[in-house]
């Protein structure tokens, strides 16, 4: 809707996440051979969770070389989960098109103003959850100045949040500890099915990123 930033949808039991908080804790995030290897330029770690064979093949560079572990962990661990949270939406005969994990580290963290402008993050709706936070964490929208047009909100654990990517947005962390939120991209099963036959659901839309008012 015009004018949305983000909004609070649904609540869960925040323990549903436990067994993934103890594979977080033991995974090897910057392994000695690769030590760049799950992190962004912003110094997000950041997993590509394999929703569908689509996704990870328009993501070739970056997934190329996934161990075997986090593909088990997404079927056993994650996608149960997301699908319990697509239910909460209230969107009828949901499909997961994208879900990522995003691991950001204390004090600095700070994904950088954006907006998404992939098909699929054009028309499907964006879901935060926090996995793990802190009261310092927040999603910036429009500016970092409160005061100037800029709004912010917090995401507590056990709550799923929309947020609309399609205006500038970043998050930040200036806590002491680590935030690790799931973001999750769901559309209608026909709205999806439709959007596969016009386009590469994973390609950029034709638009520049400062200009992107879709």
């Amino acid at each position: 809707e015009e004018g949305m930033t983000a909004r609070h949808i649904a609540n869960f039991d925040t323990a549903i996440f436990d067994d993934y908080r103890k594979w977080e804790a033991e995974w090897d995030w910057d392994p000695a051979e690769q030590p760049y290897r799950y992190v962004r330029t912003d110094r997000t770690h950041l997993l590509y969770l394999p929703v569908n064979p689509e996704r990870m093949k328009a993501f070739g560079e970056v997934v190329r070389g996934y161990p075997k572990e986090i593909y088990d962990m997404w079927e056993t661990i994650l996608k149960p989960k997301c699908e319990y949270i697509a239910s909460l939406t209230g969107i009828a005969d949901p499909v997961i098109v994208q879900a990522d994990i995003a691991r950001m580290r204390p004090r600095d963290g700070d994904t950088v103003f954006h907006t998404d402008t992939r098909f699929n993050q054009r028309y499907a709706r964006r879901y935060n959850v926090a996995i793990s936070t802190n009261t310092e964490c927040w999603l910036y929208h429009l500016s970092y100045d409160l005061n100037n047009g800029g709004m912010r909100d917090h995401i507590n654990e056990g709550e799923v949040w929309e947020l609309n990517n399609k205006i500038i947005h970043t998050a930040v962390n200036y806590g002491e500890t680590w935030r690790t939120h799931l973001i999750i991209d769901i559309m209608p099963k026909n709205y999806f099915d439709r959007m596969c036959q016009l386009y590469n659901p994973y390609a950029k839309v034709p638009n520049p990123q400062n200009k992107n008012t879709t």
